[in-house]
C-alpha cells in the first residue's frame, strides 16, 4: 500500500515524496504507542509507594545515570547512537566506538524506574534536549495498539510531563520538515541491574502501551512502533526490532 507521507496539497509537486519511513522525504530510497476498607489490609507495592511519596522523599530516592546507548539486533551489535540527526531530525546514525557517542542522562527512582526522560547531554541542539519521540506522519492517530501501523521517530524533543499523551510540541523532526508532530519524552523504562532501556507509549486515554524499538539502517532512523508486524505489513518493509542498553 502507498502511505500518505505528505498532505494531499503538497503531492502535486511542492515536495517530491517517496515511500520513505520518514514523512516529507526528498529522494528517500526505501519504503517506509482505592480506596480499601478500613477493616482490610491492602498490600503495598513498591510502585504504589513510590507514587505516594512526597516530592522531597522522591528526590532523596532519585538516582542519576549518564550513559551511551548501545544498539543490538539480538546478539549482533549494531553500534552506539551518534550525537547527530539525519536530515529529518531523527536519531539513527550509529558508530562503532563508544567514544564521542551520544550521552543520555536519566534520573530515575529505583522503586519505579519508568516514564523517564532521557536528556541528550551532547545532543545536536539544546532547543530539543530530550531523547524522545515524534509521531510518524503516516499514522492514523496518536495511539499504539495491536493491528495499527502507528509509529514514532526517535528525535530530539522538549521535555513533556510523564504520563502525558502525545501532543504537538517542539521537536527536531518538525524543525527540519515543518510538519507538526505530537511528541512524548518520558517514554523510557530503565533497569539498573542490566542497563536495559525500553519504551512505553502513553495513549490518548492515558493508558500505557508497549513500544517496540526498530531500526531502518538505510534511512539511518530509529523509531518505535506499537505493532511491528502491522507496521511491516502496511509499509512492505522488514526493519528489525532492536534493543537499547545504557552502557
Amino acid at each position: 500500500m502507498r502511505l500518505l507521507l505528505v498532505p494531499p496539497a503538497q503531492e502535486a509537486g511542492e515536495i517530491s515524496c517517496r515511500h520513505g519511513l520518514a514523512g516529507t522525504s526528498i529522494n528517500r530510497t526505501s519504503p517506509l504507542v482505592h480506596f480499601s476498607s478500613a477493616l482490610k489490609f491492602t498490600p503495598v507495592h513498591k510502585r504504589d509507594l513510590a507514587l505516594n511519596l512526597s516530592p522531597a522523599a522522591i528526590n532523596l530516592l532519585s538516582r542519576k545515570v549518564t550513559c551511551n546507548i548501545l544498539v543490538k539486533n539480538g546478539s549482533k551489535t549494531l553500534g552506539y547512537v551518534s550525537p547527530v540527526w539525519n536530515g529529518y531530525g531523527e536519531y539513527g546514525a550509529l558508530q562503532s566506538s563508544k567514544s564521542g557517542a551520544l550521552r543520555v542522562e536519566i534520573t530515575y527512582n529505583p522503586t519505579s524506574p519508568s516514564r523517564l526522560n532521557g536528556r541528550a547531554v551532547n545532543g545536536p541542539d539544546s532547543q530539543f534536549p530530550m531523547f524522545g519521540a515524534a509521531m510518524g506522519f503516516s499514522t492514523d492517530d496518536t495511539d499504539f495498539k495491536t493491528g495499527s501501523l502507528n509509529y514514532a521517530y526517535i528525535v530530539g524533543t522538549a521535555q513533556i510531563s510523564p504520563g502525558s499523551p502525545a501532543k504537538v510540541g517542539p521537536n527536531s523532526f518538525t524543525a527540519k520538515t515543518q510538519f507538526d508532530a505530537p511528541i512524548q519524552s518520558a517514554i523510557w523504562e530503565y533497569k539498573p541491574t542490566t542497563g536495559s532501556l525500553t519504551a512505553r507509549w502513553i495513549n490518548s486515554d492515558s493508558s500505557s502501551a508497549p513500544a517496540y524499538i526498530m531500526y531502518a539502517a538505510d534511512e539511518k532512523t530509529l523509531f518505535i512502533a506499537g505493532d511491528p508486524s502491522a507496521f511491516s505489513a502496511a509499509t512492505s518493509t522488514s526493519y528489525p526490532q532492536v534493543t537499547f542498553t545504557c552502557v
